[in-house]
């Protein structure tokens, strides 16, 4: 469980691995940046579970997930965020699965979404069965991240997550990028039950960069970094790192992405300026109204 700042659910979502049927044998939260009020009160708990509060090897998700990844003491590996929850009987229902079904590698499962208070939103219809098989394995994350349990060795077997595309420090698509190469070695599978309470909140990664996770996924979806070498990067004021070549790797795909390409680079220079101009109008203001006090 990678965590950074104050984390304000973290510990419903600790609480929630506490009143699991089958509890986890070590629960490893990576510290990337962790705020040192929740360090604190993450020293006084007592959840009777074996917490171990691991400092990150680098810095940002990937290397944090990396860093859980390498430290995991069991095969079997359950993915959760710090402002979701599992369901009481997902580890056990998961374990099952992955013990008695050696050919699946990864198993996730329907999430309930839910609100900063715990409100219900609504459930996910991700799809069943063998997902390799679904015709839109390719061009679509099918799984929902913190929902998963994986088997550590095929993790070690595709080399782990990997930083193919970022805005600024933030990671983008790591988790579809992993279940392209996981494909590979093994099935990947959704159960129909809800069992992860999945959190949606202003802050959340896809709120905040919604072009560019978009453009991140086709992306990775044109296998371009494995044919370049090239990370996708989008840098200040909406800037992209060898943006020709990287057109030229997403325009393979159609000419339906091809126009998407050039919309959401456009869409997400004219976002980044604007909160740009917002910053800087902001410490105008502040100056002037500093000024007048004096």
């Amino acid at each position: 469980m990678p965590v950074r700042g104050d984390a304000p659910f973290l510990f419903q979502a600790i609480k929630s691995l506490s009143e699991s049927s089958l509890r986890p044998a070590e629960v490893l939260i990576i510290d990337d940046g962790i705020s040192g009020n929740t360090i604190n009160d993450l020293s006084h708990s007592n959840f009777n579970l074996n917490l171990k509060l691991v400092k990150n090897k680098g810095i940002g998700l990937v290397n944090a997930l990396n860093t859980g990844l390498n430290l995991a003491s069991y095969e079997l590996i359950a993915r959760l965020d710090s402002d979701d929850m599992v369901h009481k009987n997902r580890l056990e229902e998961q374990s099952t699965l992955l013990i008695s079904s050696p050919e699946v590698v990864v198993v996730g499962s329907q999430v309930t979404y839910i609100d900063s208070y715990n409100k219900i939103l609504g459930s996910s219809s991700y799809p069943l069965g063998n997902l390799v098989n679904n015709e839109k394995f390719k061009s679509a994350c099918l799984i929902a991240h913190p929902s998963v349990m994986c088997r550590k060795s095929s993790l070690k077997i595709v080399g782990g997550y990997r930083e193919v595309a970022k805005i600024g420090s933030t990671s983008l698509c790591e988790d579809f990028d992993l279940w392209k190469r996981l494909a590979k070695v093994g099935e990947l599978v959704n159960l129909g039950k809800n069992l992860t309470f999945y959190r949606q909140h202003p802050g959340q990664l896809s709120n905040q960069f919604r072009y560019a996770q978009e453009l991140a996924t086709m992306y990775v979806e044109s296998d371009a970094f494995d044919r370049t070498g090239i990370k996708f990067e989008i840098m200040q004021l909406g800037h992209i790192n060898s943006e020709e070549q990287i057109r030229k790797s997403i325009y393979n795909l159609s000419k339906k992405q091809r126009w998407k390409f050039d919309i959401y680079s456009r869409l997400i220079r004219s976002d980044l300026k604007w909160k740009s101009l917002q910053t800087w109008l902001g410490v105008i203001a502040i100056k002037f109204l500093n000024s007048i006090r004096k």
